[in-house]
């Protein structure tokens, strides 16, 4: 029987690994292009502030992303204690 405990200690399973749909990567590619246009009119510090935020507005979703997957585990372990209960 296939462990789920042992595919996450030998690095099968990858809790940081996520499927990106073709909806988000088009909206990525739109959100690159917007920023390389918005870069392009700015002085050097300029570009040095957007990439500050840009780096910071990745940390946020990163935050969040770890948040709902540890959400989403204790969901899911509550969920499991309740159906085991007679």
């Amino acid at each position: 029987m296939k462990s789920v405990i042992d595919d996450l200690y030998f690095g099968r399973i990858n809790p940081c690994d996520r499927y990106s749909s073709p909806e988000e990567q088009e909206l990525m590619g739109h959100i690159d292009e917007c920023y390389e246009r918005l870069a392009e009119g700015m002085t050097e510090e300029q570009r040095m502030g957007l990439e500050k935020l840009k780096d910071d507005l990745m940390e946020v979703g990163l935050i969040s992303e770890r948040e709902m997957f540890a959400y989403g585990v204790r969901l899911g372990m509550r969920l499991a204690v309740e159906v085991m209960k007679p």
